[in-house]
C-alpha cells in the first residue's frame, strides 16, 4: 500500500512537473523534423529534404537564391539553430524579410545573417538582401570572425528586439546593429545561387534544432557587453551605447543638412575625436568634410564625390570617394581587393573619421578605407581644437546623423 501511494505520488509529481515545464517553456520548434507543411519556398528552385531530423538544402544550377521560409511572420524574437555548410557554398538566415510584387518583382529582401565559409570570415555579420548590401561587416569586430568553424556544426543565436539586432555564433558575438528599416517579416533559410558553376552541384547547407521564442524577451536577452562594436543606422538618433560613451548629436531627429552648391557649415571639433555621419550623393556631385589644417591652411578632407564623374585613373587615386583628398587614396583595407561597397547615388551611406594620437582613419559603410600616421605626411598640421566644415562643392550632397565624441 505504501509502495502504491509512493508510486501515485511520484506519478502525480512527474505529471505536474511536466505540465509546468510545458507551460513555462518559452521556446517553440520552428522545424518539426518531420515535414515542411508550415514552410514555403521563395524565389529559387533549390531542393530541400529532411534526412534523420536534419533539414538539407541542395544547390542547383541556373536558379536565383532560394529561401525556405516559415509562413508566419515575426517582429521581436530570439532564434536559435545549428547549421553546417559545404565549402565554398555561401548561405544565410533571413529575418524580418519580405517579398512583395511591387519590389523587384517579388525578390526576397531584408536582413540576412551571413553564413560565410570563405577566408573573409563574415559569418554572423548582417547583409541587407536586395537592398543596402552589407550593413554590419565584421571589419570592426575581429573577435567575431573567430566564431564560425568550417566543416563543423555551428550554433547561431539571433536576438531581434526592437531596433536592436544582435548575433552570436558558437557563443561569440558577431553583430551588434541598431536599425529600424523593417520591424516585421518572415524568416528564411538560404541556399545561395551557384549560377552555371557545375562544380557546386550537390553542395548542401544543413540545419537542425531550429527553435524560436517571442516570450519574455527582456528576461532572455543577453546583456550588452559594452565591447562588441555597434553600428547605429537609425537616422539622427543616439543609441543607448552612444549616450553612455558621450557622443554628441548635431542634428535634431528626422532632419538633414541640405547645402546649396558651394555652401558649407562648420562646427568645433577636438584634437582627438570620433565623428560619424551619413551622406547622400546625387549624380556629378562633390563635397566633403574638412578637418584640421597646416600652417598654409591646407585642409585634411574626407572626400565625398560621385566616382563616376572622375576619370578611370582618378577613381583609384586620392581624389576618389572616402580618400584623404589629394593625399591618400581610399581602398578597402578590411577585405583587400574588394571594391569600396558604396551603396549608390541617391542612397544613404555611412562615413566615419577617427583622429586619435596622431593617426587618421576613414571608414565608409563599415569598411576601413584610410589609415595614416599624420607625422609621416610632413604637413606641419596644427595641434589643438579645429573647425570641421561640411562642404557641398558641386551638385547636391545631403548629410544627416552627425555624431561626435572626444577621444
Amino acid at each position: 500500500m505504501k509502495w502504491f501511494l509512493l508510486s501515485v505520488s511520484i506519478l502525480f509529481f512527474s505529471c505536474k512537473q511536466s505540465k509546468n515545464i510545458s507551460k513555462s517553456s518559452d521556446w517553440e520548434l520552428l522545424f518539426n523534423e518531420q515535414n515542411l507543411s508550415n514552410w514555403e519556398i521563395r524565389n529559387g528552385t533549390a531542393e530541400f529534404t529532411i534526412v534523420e531530423k536534419e533539414l538539407i538544402g541542395t544547390a542547383k544550377l541556373n536558379t536565383p537564391n532560394t529561401f525556405l521560409c516559415p509562413k508566419k511572420k515575426y517582429a521581436d524574437f530570439i532564434l536559435e539553430l545549428e547549421l553546417k555548410v559545404d565549402r565554398p557554398l555561401n548561405s544565410g538566415i533571413q529575418i524580418r524579410s519580405n517579398s512583395i510584387p511591387t519590389y523587384h518583382n517579388g525578390a526576397v529582401h531584408g536582413y540576412q545573417v551571413e553564413v560565410d565559409p570563405s577566408i573573409r570570415a563574415f559569418s554572423g555579420g548582417i547583409y541587407d538582401e536586395s537592398r543596402r548590401g552589407w550593413i554590419y561587416p565584421l571589419c570592426e569586430n575581429s573577435e567575431g570572425k573567430k566564431g564560425f568553424k568550417n566543416d563543423m556544426w555551428n550554433k547561431y543565436r539571433i536576438e531581434a528586439i526592437g531596433s536592436s539586432i544582435r548575433v552570436w555564433v558558437n557563443g561569440i558575438q558577431t553583430a551588434n546593429l541598431q536599425d529600424d528599416l523593417t520591424a516585421k517579416g518572415f524568416i528564411g533559410l538560404q541556399v545561395h545561387s551557384i549560377g552555371k558553376d557545375s562544380s557546386m552541384i550537390g553542395k548542401t547547407v544543413r540545419w537542425k534544432n531550429i527553435k524560436i521564442t517571442t516570450n519574455n524577451l527582456e528576461k532572455l536577452k543577453t546583456p550588452d557587453n559594452g565591447i562588441t562594436a555597434e553600428i547605429n543606422l537609425i537616422p539622427n538618433q543616439l543609441s543607448d551605447r552612444e549616450k553612455q560613451n558621450n557622443y554628441i548629436l548635431y542634428l535634431n531627429e528626422n532632419k538633414k543638412i541640405q547645402l546649396e552648391e558651394g555652401e558649407s557649415i562648420g562646427f568645433k571639433n577636438f584634437e582627438n575625436f570620433d565623428l560619424k555621419f551619413e551622406f547622400n550623393l546625387s549624380k556629378n556631385s562633390a563635397g566633403g568634410l574638412e578637418y584640421f589644417s597646416n600652417e598654409k591652411n591646407e585642409k585634411f578632407t574626407f572626400q565625398i564625390i560621385d566616382n563616376d564623374s572622375l576619370s578611370k585613373e582618378e577613381q583609384g587615386g586620392s581624389q576618389s570617394l572616402a580618400s584623404l583628398k589629394g593625399i591618400i587614396p581610399s581602398q578597402n583595407l578590411c577585405v583587400p581587393g574588394r571594391h569600396r561597397d558604396f551603396r549608390g547615388l541617391g542612397n544613404w551611406n555611412t562615413g566615419r573619421i577617427i583622429v586619435n594620437n596622431g593617426k587618421i582613419e576613414h571608414w565608409m559603410n563599415g569598411y576601413k578605407m584610410v589609415e595614416q600616421e599624420i607625422s609621416e605626411l610632413n604637413l606641419n598640421w596644427k595641434k589643438g581644437n579645429h573647425q570641421i566644415s561640411i562642404q557641398n562643392h558641386t551638385g547636391k550632397v545631403d548629410f544627416r546623423s552627425i555624431r561626435m565624441k572626444k577621444l
